[in-house]
This record gives C-alpha cells, structure tokens and sequence, in this order.
C-alpha cells in the first residue's frame, strides 16, 4: 500500500510511535523492545480491542490546521503470532468524546499487515525471554478520507486476528515514566460505554499508539508545505478537476476543500488566502 506522509504519532514522536524502551538485540538481531515497566509498578501489556467479543478502544488527536487523513495506521498484537494475523479492522472517527458513549457504526476493513521489529516485554525479560508478543503494524486506507478543519478529534478501533489470542492494543510507554502527559484514552469492553483506560497495576491513564498518514489542506502540489507554489495548483483544482488530476496524480484534489465543508469550490478561496498569509 503506497503510503501518504506521515504526520500525526499519539506518542508525540514521528520516529518512535511506542516509544522504545530497550532498541536492538531483543528477541531478533534487530528486535526492540517496548517494555512494560514493571519497576513503576505497571502491569498491562496492551488492552482488548477484540472485535469477536465486542470490545474496542478510542483516543484523541489534534489536527494543529486543516488535513485530509487518507490512512491511519494501528499497531496490534496476538500473543504467539509468528506471520501477520490480523484479518480486520473496525474504526470511526468523531468530533467529540467517546467517553460514557456506546460503540459507534464501524466501517470495517481488510488492512495491510505486516510484521514489526518490535516486542511487547518485561523491563526484567532477558533478550531472549518473552518474544511472543510481535507487535504488527496495520495500515487502512480511508475511503472516504476524514477531512477536517483544526482540532480535536476522536478515533476508535477494533480487530479480528487468525490466532485465539486478542488483538490486544499497546500503550504508549514513556521510558521512565508510568503515562503520557495527558493520557486519556478509553475502552468498551464487552459492548459497554466507553471509559477511561487505565493500568491494571497502578491505575495511570493510558495512552495508545497510532499514527496518522495525509495531507494539510492547501497543500496542493504535496511538497509538505503551504506557501505561494500553491497557488496555479488550487486555481486549477477549482477551475478544471480533471485537468488537475492529470497534472498531480499523487495529490488528492480535496486539499482544495480549505473549509472543510465538503466540497472545494469558491468558498474556499478566502480561507485558502487567510493559510498563504499565515492566518490558519
């Protein structure tokens, strides 16, 4: 699956999305490790998001401008899995809490999978101790994509795998820490409203890892920025789509929709203009 830039991490960290605890030498020559630090007194490795059984999980993140989100990336786990066994994934996006709400509508598809070169661990487990818990990286391509203005939003997810065990969904771990700054994810366990997660050792809220992968709005010639050399592209995804298609193949032509309205049209021209002055 070709991939769109990746500009969100929940863990804060575009580079390390666990974040890493012990790098290299665990379980594989290249294998890393993601430790539950069981030396601050945690003591969950990850929390149910088993779709058979109805459970699922939900954080926040924050859109600092306008963006079209094409692709949200999980990072999942089944005790004992040795090959990608993640077989679906259920998310939904919301603008406000999940907190004390029932499960949504899912939209629910097959991702691509593959192995990552990380282990969910014990900060006492040896380099070779405890190597069943492979995290997987799952990557969906959102059709539509979630186009929204600046702020804070919500997404909730949920898997099936080939194995009996999970999916289970990591923490983010903050190295000598027992949380994240602000953590406040949630879980539905068995079809019940959401509530807040927390560790089954200490009870600090939790955080979850994903990622986001897709384009700011006004960014219309995909070069990662908004600036002047945006300018022919916009005029000419508003004047003539198809055209615009032909000459920005890679690019999709709803960064045009500055207003996050739904549609791109001349609506978006003044908010288009307030981005290129700094004003958003």
């Amino acid at each position: 699956m070709a991939s769109s830039p990746l500009f969100y991490s929940n863990s804060g960290d575009l580079d390390d999305p666990y974040m890493i605890t012990r790098p290299g030498g665990q379980c594989s020559t290249n294998g890393d490790a993601t430790d539950l630090q069981s030396s601050l007194g945690l003591s969950s490795y990850g929390f149910g998001c088993q779709a058979a059984v109805n459970n699922a999980v939900a954080d926040d993140f924050v859109l600092p401008h306008g963006y079209l989100v094409d692709q949200i990336v999980c990072y999942l786990y089944q005790a004992g899995a040795t090959a990608p066994s993640i077989t679906s994934l259920g998310y939904a996006f919301s603008n406000t809490s999940f907190n004390g709400q029932p499960q949504p509508a899912w939209t629910t598809v097959t991702p691509a999978v593959v192995l990552t070169n990380v282990y969910k661990k014990i900060d006492i487990n040896g380099p070779t101790e405890n190597c069943g818990r492979r995290i997987q990286q799952v990557t969906v391509a959102l059709n539509p994509p979630f186009v929204r203005s600046a702020g804070t939003y919500w997404l909730a997810w949920r898997g099936t795998g080939s194995i009996g065990s999970g999916p289970f969904q990591p923490p983010v771990v903050i190295p000598g820490a027992t949380q994240k700054p602000g953590a406040n994810a949630l879980a539905s366990a068995y079809g019940e409203p959401f509530a807040p997660i927390h560790d089954s050792g200490n009870g600090a809220a939790q955080d979850l890892v994903f990622e986001l992968h897709g384009y700011q709005l006004g960014d219309l010639n995909c070069d990662g920025t908004v600036d002047f050399g945006d300018i022919n592209p916009f005029v000419l995804a508003l004047s003539n789509p198809a055209q615009y298609v032909i000459e920005f193949p890679e690019c999709p032509i709803r960064t045009a929709d500055i207003n996050a309205d739904g549609t791109n049209n001349f609506g978006d021209i003044n908010p288009f203009v307030a981005l290129l002055s700094g004003g958003g």
